[in-house]
């Protein structure tokens, strides 16, 4: 009765390279797996007992590695710097579950990730923005009781006009709430979480697997918009792990970035040299301090939409802060159009997710799917703005299913934006969703659907 149906050749040569400095170790291993194969041999079970055939995984070809989301993270932010061709200060303060991105940028100090334990949440945020006014990537990171410390630095870096990568490992709250739990109750604070209009890009990812490409996002419109954007993860995307395709970096597009621009000499040409910003992303040029010839003032008081000199205008502020919402609106010109990931795109029924539910929702509909129910998944990445097709694409369902665990963010975000019906899947226990949780709502949508025809 063979429980384990493999080829033992790899995984005796996986076995000697793990433990190859420990003989004895690998010599165990060798024996245990060899034992296992006997028994399986010579054992004279019932073969009615069943069995389990899993199949070859529907992978593309390719050299994978298992990873979790923190060490991935941790990756995709090296990767990003070198990109870019930009050194990378990751600052930030323990917290769980967000320390482990810390702990693994520690250790790629050759990469060009210089990283600093601050001894408080404000002061990892700021010398994270001191690093983007210097010319560097800033990065910072924390759960979301740091993040609400974070607020009035974040702010700073909206009024500064600087990239900012805002990391947040999202965990049950509020306060200190459960911290070895996972939710995705942050949404809010991401979004609207901040003093005045000050609207930043949202980013989420979906599982251990996507956060590598999810910290070369972010920051590719960090530094294409020159804005600060927040990128999404939560405990269970930091502690799972998963299989990772190992990319081809040569596949990458390089990290653009605004160039200062040349010094023009007279001093009031260099203030509107500085804040002259694109006319398609808003962004400015970045400027580090010591740029000869264009030295100007910077800080977190208004300015003058030409000249960065302090205003209290009426009129300019309203400019300003008009300019700071089409900032943030035109990274959608620069989104792919939202897909549908399985199922039809219009029809009686799309399954809508964001984060750590992609997976479960998968499987969720999948199951629907096979038993005859005509259910579509949906799965967001850009939670602020949104792809610019999504309100098009949701109003082709008679009902849009949001399953999230917190009470309901996404799906009052979808009807502001767009208003829409949205029916709400909450969970806030801490732990993931069950698939048959989530089955047995669109089984209850689709019955309530059946009924009204």
């Amino acid at each position: 009765l063979w429980m384990f149906g493999r080829d033992r050749a790899p995984v005796e040569a996986w076995i000697n390279r793990k433990f190859a400095s420990e003989p004895a170790v690998l010599a165990g291993n060798m024996m245990a797996l060899a034992a296992g194969h006997a028994y399986a041999e010579t054992a004279e079970h019932s073969a009615e007992i069943p069995q389990f055939a899993i199949g070859p995984a529907p992978m593309e070809d390719g050299d994978y590695r298992s990873i979790t989301g923190a060490e991935a993270l941790a990756l995709g932010v090296a990767a990003a710097g070198e990109l870019a061709d930009k050194p990378i200060l990751f600052a930030s303060y323990p917290i769980t579950p967000a320390s482990p991105v810390l702990h693994y940028l520690a250790r790629y100090g050759e990469l060009g990730v210089a990283t600093f334990q601050a001894e408080d949440e404000i002061a990892a945020c700021c010398a994270a923005i001191g690093a983007s006014y210097g010319g560097a990537i800033g990065v910072t990171s924390s759960s979301g009781p740091g993040i609400a410390l974070k607020t009035e630095a974040i702010g700073l870096a909206i009024a500064t006009e600087l990239p900012l990568i805002i990391v947040n490992s999202q965990r049950g709250g509020p306060s200190t709430g459960l911290p070895t739990k996972t939710e995705q109750s942050d949404l809010y604070q991401a979004i609207y979480g901040r003093n005045a209009d000050a609207p930043i890009p949202v980013v989420a990812t979906s599982g251990p697997e996507d956060c590598f490409d999810i910290a070369i996002e972010a920051t590719r419109v960090a530094l294409r918009h020159m804005t600060p954007v927040f990128l999404l993860t939560d405990g269970y995307i930091a502690n799972a792990a998963g299989p990772w395709a190992i990319p081809d970096m040569a596949k990458y597009e390089k990290i653009a970035s605004n160039a200062a621009p040349a010094a023009p000499g007279d001093g009031d040409a260099v203030k509107r040299a500085v804040w002259k910003r694109d006319a398609d992303t808003y962004g400015r040029p970045w400027v580090p301090p010591g740029t000869p010839g264009l030295a100007h003032r910077i800080g977190g008081l208004e300015k003058d939409l030409h000249t960065g000199d302090i205003s209290y205008d009426a009129k300019n502020h309203q400019a300003m802060t008009e300019l700071r919402f089409a900032k943030v609106a035109s990274v959608a010109k620069y989104l792919p159009h939202q897909t549908v990931e399985q199922g039809p795109t219009s029809g009686p029924l799309a399954v809508v997710g964001w984060g750590s539910t992609h997976g479960v929702i998968w499987r969720a509909v999948e199951a629907a799917r096979k038993e005859g129910i005509d259910a579509a998944q949906i799965h967001l990445r850009w939670l602020n703005p949104f792809p610019e097709n999504l309100g098009a694409l949701l109003s082709g369902y008679a009902r849009v299913l949001v399953p999230e665990m917190n009470m309901g963010q996404l799906a009052t975000v979808l009807r502001d934006r767009f208003e829409i019906a949205v029916e709400p899947l909450t969970k806030v226990s801490g732990q993931p969703f069950k698939i048959a949780e989530i089955l047995a709502a669109i089984k209850a949508a689709a019955g309530v659907a059946r009924a009204a025809e």
